[in-house]
């Protein structure tokens, strides 16, 4: 009992440290943030809880690790979200927006993250959530945009070995990943996942979302591509516009 008041309280700090370390500086959005990975010889970068070398280092950004940041006008230290209780500064020189990749430097840190967390899962390894939550998630929109632009078929099939792997997972993340590049390229995705009715339903669930109820002759083409394929694996249909 003793321990579990000490880990709350423990929890506690460390919540009222990061929401302090923001507002004094910043209102950070989410929803408005920019993904980046650190720019630094060392192979990591310290976050710290203000803005300079002379406040206290309050974790650290790995290689590879994707995170959440956001520019802070007139100053060169920029608030970064590393997962949902550690916020800090880190200085804009050791960031790097995702945004700025090639397709060709972004494949080996995608395959890198992927391979990790395929790994961690198969080991049943205690580090496997963490990865899962604060590095393998964040990656997946980098994921999506990558594979809409290059149909990278190595990359693809990499994902869906984790999909497969994980299956029965709680996470609806890695569905939601999987309907976002089905919208971009459908024929694709649909002529790689024949014969798996298991990676269909995640499919669905991951897509329907995007156009459920929808009349645009867009929303109308993918519906029909779904329906025509259950239909061609003599499937049972589905009403798409009362999935969920």
């Amino acid at each position: 009992m003793m321990r579990l008041a000490f880990t709350f309280f423990f929890l506690l700090c460390n919540l009222n440290l990061a929401a302090q370390v923001v507002n004094d500086h910043l209102e950070f959005n989410l929803q408005d943030a920019k993904k980046g990975v650190i720019n630094d010889p060392d192979g990591y970068t310290n976050i710290r809880s203000g803005q300079g070398t002379e406040f206290e280092v309050i974790g650290k950004l790995f290689e590879d690790e994707i995170f959440l940041y956001s520019p802070v006008d007139s100053s060169n230290w920029w608030v970064v979200y590393k997962y949902w209780n550690l916020y800090g500064f880190v200085h804009k020189s050791r960031i790097k927006d995702i945004s700025t990749f090639t397709a060709q430097e972004l494949k080996p840190k995608l395959s890198a993250i992927f391979r990790q967390e395929l790994k961690l899962f198969r080991e049943e390894s205690s580090e496997w959530m963490d990865f899962h939550e604060k590095t393998f998630n964040h990656s997946l929109g980098m994921f999506e945009s990558y594979v809409c632009r290059t149909k990278d078929e190595e990359m693809f099939k990499l994902f869906i070995s984790i999909l497969q792997a994980e299956d029965g997972s709680a996470d609806e993340s890695p569905a939601f990943a999987l309907g976002k590049v089905f919208l971009c390229q459908p024929d694709w995705v649909l002529s790689r996942i024949q014969g798996r009715t298991g990676l269909l339903l995640l499919l669905e669930h991951g897509a329907v979302q995007h156009f459920s109820g929808k009349r645009d002759a867009v929303s109308l083409s993918l519906r029909k591509k779904l329906t025509d394929f259950r239909r061609s694996h003599k499937l049972k249909q589905v009403d798409y516009d009362n999935y969920y």
